[in-house]
């Protein structure tokens, strides 16, 4: 087929092949960066619910105990087993988040409260509760503020993070 003004070399041409559709897989670089990216977020959102869910969990276990000590305590007035309950829940609590802190679990008195103070120095332990800790599981004490008492424990319990008392524990300057 040959046409005046035509090229004939033009004619022996081949009529040009389309290339075949890029196809799905393997995607290009940037979308496995995104799936790394993707999985890495996955990964910390659950660890961070995770260590959260626990923290809830155990602050609810304190919350519940202290409730029943503060019950007890307005039934039978006794300050010693009240501050001795007090003591417990704290320690129960800083074993629930450094299981091998039992060197802290051991202290008494004034150790105690200076580690406790450590733990969470921002949670604003007045000195009546401070003395109650040290003293009150030992002695009766007249002057016993139980609401104030109460309400100290429970933001010492807020304040005090588990990472807070794991780094306590290790600290053995400070216990």
């Amino acid at each position: 087929m040959n046409t005046p003004g035509m090229n004939p070399l033009a004619a022996q041409l081949a009529d040009i092949i389309e290339p075949a559709p890029i196809g799905w897989f393997p995607p290009a670089w940037g979308w496995w960066v995104l799936l790394v990216l993707s999985l890495a977020v996955i990964g910390a959102a659950t660890w961070w619910v995770r260590v959260w869910l626990q923290q809830r969990r155990l602050l609810l276990v304190a919350d519940t105990l202290l409730d029943q000590a503060l019950k007890q305590y307005q039934t039978t007035q006794d300050s010693q087993r009240y501050c001795q309950s007090l003591n417990q829940i704290m320690k129960r609590y800083w074993k629930a988040c450094a299981p091998t802190a039992t060197h802290v679990l051991s202290l008494s008195g004034s150790d105690w409260v200076e580690a406790v103070l450590h733990a969470a120095p921002s949670s604003g332990l007045s000195q009546n509760t401070q003395q109650a800790l040290a003293e009150g599981a030992y002695q009766p004490l007249h002057e016993l503020k139980v609401n104030d008492l109460d309400q100290d424990v429970r933001r010492w319990l807020r304040k005090a993070k588990p990472a807070h008392i794991r780094r306590a524990s290790l600290e053995p300057e400070h216990v």
